[in-house]
């Protein structure tokens, strides 16, 4: 039972704007909490799993958990609401990783459920696709979703579009909250596509064609830090699969290897540097606020609704463009150096396909707030916390 509710979960977290926005547009607006519920089934699922929780081996997870959970000592807040939800967007990726290793699963249960999510994470993306390319991304308004573009709004529906900058494309967001999340869960998948045992349940050609629609998806939703990512781990991916013929070429053609490299990079660069200077400038300067902001307070932070996402609930928000600094920002240098040990905490944990997504996202990481949708870093969190036990899995 443990393994349909998992099921269902991913599949509606890779749909979770989609399902939410329907409720907007019904008057059901707590059905957007499907995805709290079914954690909740999981959990209650899950209590003799939580009794043989192995606290030292995830030992920074649980001190971060517990530094967040301080916070509401140390720092001040105008309610438990606002602390509440300060402690939920900055903790729950680490919760939901420690909540996955209370599952007990079998090995193939593993299987299962990664491949499930491969599939459905691709066919419902699809079903995105054919509705931002053939009928139009207003349509979308027809599915609850708000009639405005570029604009983000708390407690209301999503906007149907996020535009190019001085430019009238819409960028593909599929069933996620916005384009940028939509490109760094399709690298996600892909990596999950091509090195997962999950994959032995696809035929190398549909393998391949997940792959293909994967670069499809992130090439449409024209996000920089999505390109980044996925350059990354096809870099490190494609070196580690023909590294001795890479070698070899090197070896033999060292001036034209060097000078592909440079024109590839340089090409990278100039569409990220030049191609939206707007948003280039925005970022820098939130990156600089966001590193004056610590200096203010560098051991302990802010608080959890200083910055990111939750500040949004606050009088004042500050978005520092930055998942990195926002946790500077908010729990200080304890709270980032806890972070970053368990970050490297689970990289030693990851079979090598996955180790490889965990350094390219490090780009979005330290760019965007990638774990801010609940659509992927829900998703990420249940399935890094799954594999972080597989040699635990009963066989």
């Amino acid at each position: 039972m443990k393994i349909k509710i998992l099921q269902v979960l991913l599949i509606t977290l890779a749909s979770s704007t989609l399902v939410a926005n329907i409720g907007f547009l019904i008057g059901f607006e707590a059905i957007k909490f499907t995805k709290e519920l079914l954690i909740l089934v999981v959990l209650a699922a899950s209590i003799t799993g939580i009794l043989k929780f192995n606290f030292k081996k995830n030992r920074y997870a649980v001190a971060f958990l517990l530094l967040a959970g301080l916070s509401i000592f140390i720092h001040d807040y105008e309610s438990f609401k606002q602390f509440t939800i300060g402690f939920r967007y900055e903790a729950a990726v680490l919760g939901l990783f420690c909540l996955a290793q209370a599952i007990r699963l079998r090995g193939s249960d593993l299987n299962k459920i990664v491949h499930s999510y491969i599939l459905g994470f691709s066919i419902v993306s699809c079903i995105a696709l054919f509705i931002h390319i053939v009928l139009g991304p207003d349509f979308l308004v027809n599915l609850g979703y708000r009639p405005d573009w570029s604009t983000y709004y708390t407690g209301e529906a999503t906007a149907f579009c996020q535009r190019i900058e001085h430019s009238e494309i819409c960028r593909f967001q599929g069933f996620l909250s916005g384009p940028n999340v939509m490109a760094i869960n399709s690298v996600f998948v892909m990596a999950l596509a091509l090195g997962s045992k999950a994959s032995a349940g696809l035929s190398g050609s549909l393998k391949k064609l997940i792959v293909a629609i994967c670069v499809i998806f992130v090439g449409l939703s024209f996000s920089r830090s999505g390109l980044l990512a996925l350059c990354a781990y096809a870099g490190i991916y494609g070196y580690d699969q023909y590294k001795s013929q890479i070698r070899a070429y090197w070896r033999a053609h060292k001036a034209i290897f060097v000078s592909s490299i440079v024109v590839i990079l340089g090409g990278i660069c100039g569409f990220v540097m030049l191609g939206r200077a707007n948003s280039n400038f925005e970022h820098f300067e939130s990156l600089k606020l966001g590193l004056a902001n610590w200096i203010q307070a560098p051991i302990l932070g802010h608080g959890l609704v200083f910055s990111g996402p939750a500040s949004r609930f606050a009088e004042q928000g500050f978005i520092p463009e930055s998942w990195i600094l926002q946790v500077a920002n908010n729990l200080g240098l304890l709270g980032l150096c806890l972070f970053a040990l368990w970050y490297l905490n689970v990289y030693k944990r990851m079979p090598k396909h996955l180790k490889f997504f965990l350094i390219a996202l490090l780009i979005p990481l330290n760019l965007l707030h990638s774990f801010e949708d609940a659509g992927f870093s829900y998703a990420f969190a249940i399935i890094i916390g799954l594999y972080s036990q597989k040699e635990q899995l009963e066989a």
